[in-house]
């Protein structure tokens, strides 16, 4: 929530929060709409389904803010297994654990493994 000053003499004693309005854009609308056509209120086990079925005919033309905070994440990951191979992260650190499993046993990425090795470098193993 956003906060703002007040105006006035007692303007040190209160602050204000502002709540942030959703935006929905015409193809959510749409989307949304049609859901509710079929059914005026879908519960849950409705609406999971159908959601999938629109994300599936409907190309994604924009990718989604989890999409790339799921690929900074497995960067972060890579960029650790190799500190951690190199000797170059302290043992101290919070993700050195981790940073040693992923060492030891890859990570797992869609159609594989990704490993790292001071000798070799990275190398990838399919899982097929």
């Amino acid at each position: 929530m956003e906060t703002t000053q007040p105006k006035g003499r007692n303007k040190h004693f209160v602050l204000k929060k502002r709540r942030r309005r959703t935006i929905i854009n015409s193809k959510d609308l749409e989307k949304l709409e049609s859901l509710f056509k079929t059914s005026k209120w879908p519960d849950r086990a409705q609406k999971v389904p159908s959601e999938r079925r629109i994300l599936v005919e409907t190309p994604k033309e924009v990718p989604c803010s989890t999409d790339s905070t799921s690929w900074d994440n497995v960067f972060r990951r890579i960029v650790d297994m190799m500190a951690a191979s190199e000797s170059v992260m302290p043992k101290s650190d919070a993700s050195y654990p981790f940073a040693v499993k992923d060492a030891a046993l890859g990570i797992r990425l869609k159609d594989g493994k990704l490993y790292y090795s001071k000798q070799y470098g990275l190398d990838f193993e399919d899982s097929n």
